[in-house]
């Protein structure tokens, strides 16, 4: 009699743990960016001016006062990149025309046509990344910077850790479309208000797409629209 009670008792110790797996099964989709290149503020010091770097470089800015979005090309010989330090170190060099306050970056390097290299460095705020903001650093084959174009938020304030759970996100999205991985950002609006979202990569079907939904309040900013 006792064997059979500890036959039941493990029966249903693997039931709770298969149980426990499946319910997790979306949280383990959860992106998480850990590696990220920082400079402290105190670095931030320039020794040129915005007019002394537009001279020394010969530089050419196209801005958008509306988004913020800067495009900056020049005669940049003199400045080469290798990896994600070297692109940090860049930015520091231009930071008074870029505005960054604080140099706290995520790099993804990347390689495009005619030998291109492309330093995507995604703005950071409390080791979370800011939707749509940062800088693309494009270099040739020799690793000399061709241009910089993107765009800085300095005005986030929200706590980034105030989010609702990936099972909970769930709970929000319609069921037939399936949920292929999740990672915490911050949404920035153009009116400077920012708060914690999950950008999720969906796929209903053969089509694929994405859902930006607000962490805090559940509600849906953007979203795919699978009906065409």
């Amino acid at each position: 009699m006792s064997m059979n009670r500890f036959i039941i008792m493990v029966l249903l110790i693997s039931l709770l743990s298969l149980l426990t797996s499946c319910g997790n099964k979306e949280e383990d989709k959860v992106i998480v960016r850990s590696q990220t290149v920082t400079v402290e503020n105190s670095t931030l010091s320039n020794s040129y001016s915005t007019d002394e770097l537009k001279e020394r470089y010969d530089l050419t800015l196209l801005k958008d006062e509306e988004t913020g979005y800067i495009k900056m090309e020049g005669n940049f010989d003199d400045i080469q990149i290798q990896n994600d330090l070297d692109a940090l170190t860049v930015l520091s060099q231009f930071q008074p025309i870029l505005q960054i306050d604080r140099l706290t970056f995520a790099c993804k390097i990347e390689s495009v046509e005619n030998d291109v290299t492309v330093y995507n460095m995604t703005q950071m705020y409390q080791d979370v990344p800011v939707y749509q903001y940062g800088f693309r650093l494009l270099t040739d084959q020799d690793g000399v910077l061709i241009s910089i174009d993107g765009r800085y938020a300095r005005d986030i304030s929200c706590r980034a850790e105030n989010a609702i759970s990936p099972r909970e996100a769930r709970e929000v999205i319609n069921g037939d479309i399936e949920i292929n991985s999740y990672e915490l950002m911050i949404y920035r609006k153009d009116s400077g208000i920012s708060f914690p979202m999950w950008y999720l990569d969906v796929s209903k079907g053969e089509k694929t797409g994405y859902i930006l939904l607000n962490a805090v309040s559940r509600t849906i900013l953007e979203c795919t629209d699978f009906s065409e």
